[in-house]
Order: structure tokens, then sequence, then C-alpha cells
């Protein structure tokens, strides 16, 4: 394989993701949030190790609790389907959101006036931060951060801690949530940030 594809490596000071043509911003959207994009999780049998709680069963259940509680709040509900799984997850959210979106978030994004994640370990999330959206990010407590890191991203996004339950999520209640996305939009541009 190594021998098939040559590698590229980036510095982590590499601007690379702040030199794209279709996004030049200071700053994160401040105007109404009316349409919240909640991104997908890879439907799989796949237990990923990286991340806590990184299985389809634990995210499904919170997946849909959130959409539920967004639309309670009167947001209208993008919900971004992983494009790999498609076949994985079906249907099965149109039920919850009002649109599924199974397009590449690339293209899509600037659909929405905010962004939800339930982890950040996904390339979306990289590119995610250099939009202008606000974004939030559902994190479970246990969640093995890097403490610098965290410091560095909680400048750019909104964390909205919580502790995984087979019930309900109550630190992410309504209010919580509603909250967070308010948040969000008080977060500094990701080029602001290299500045600091």
């Amino acid at each position: 394989l190594a021998s098939k594809e040559s590698t590229n490596f980036f510095s982590v000071n590499s601007e690379i993701g702040l030199k794209r043509k279709n996004i030049i911003y200071k700053k994160i959207k401040k105007d109404s949030i009316k349409k919240v994009m909640f991104m997908g999780y890879p439907m799989n049998i796949t237990r990923y190790t990286g991340d806590v709680y990184c299985f389809f069963h634990y995210k499904l259940k919170l997946q849909i609790n959130i959409l539920k509680k967004l639309k309670k709040l009167g947001y209208y509900t993008i919900y971004k389907a992983h494009p790999d799984r498609l076949m994985e997850i079906g249907s099965l959210m149109n039920g919850y959101a009002d649109e599924c979106d199974n397009n590449k978030f690339e293209n899509v994004w600037n659909k929405a006036d905010a962004l939800i994640f339930t982890y950040c370990t996904t390339t979306t999330f990289g590119f995610a931060i250099t939009t202008p959206l606000p974004i939030v990010l559902l994190n479970e407590t246990t969640t093995d951060w890097d403490h610098q890191k965290k410091l560095q991203i909680q400048k750019r996004i909104h964390i909205l801690n919580y502790k995984y339950s087979n019930t309900n999520y109550r630190e992410i209640s309504s209010l919580n949530l509603n909250k967070g996305l308010k948040m969000a939009q008080n977060k500094i541009a990701i080029d602001q940030i290299k500045q600091i």
C-alpha cells in the first residue's frame, strides 16, 4: 500500500484549512439561529476506542434524544448523515429531523445556522471549526481530553458536558441546549485563536 500511495504530512501549525477560497471570515455568525445541523455518527458495529461511548447504540439514542429537544425548542433540524453509512442509517432519522442530508458536509454546511457534534474525532469536525458557524460539542464527561487542547478548542466551540444515561441526559436539557447554542455564538474564529 505504501508503494502505491504517497503520504503527505502537515504540521499542526499549517494553515492549509484556513486558505480555502470559499471560507474567509474573522468572526462567528451572530445571526439568529433557526436551522441546526446535527452531525450524524457512522452507524456500524465497529466500537471506536479513541472516544468514550463511540458505538452506534449509544450515539443513536443520544441523537434521537437531542433531535427531539431541538424540535421542541422550535429549531429547524437537519440531520447530516454520515456519507459512508447511508445504508445503515437508512430513513431512520426522517421521523426525528425536519430534513436528512446525505451529501458531503463540505458542500452543505452553509445550509445551517449552527452545528452540533457528539464527538470530535472526525475529519468533518476539523473542517467545521474553519467555518463561521457556532458549534456545540456534546461531550461525555469521561472523555479523556488533553487539557491544553481542550482549553484551545473551547475558545472556538461551546462544550456541553453530559454523563451517559440509559434513560435520559439530564445535563442536556432543552434549556442547556438552547443556552449552549447561544454561547457558541460568542466564541472566536479559528484564525483569531492562532493570534492569541
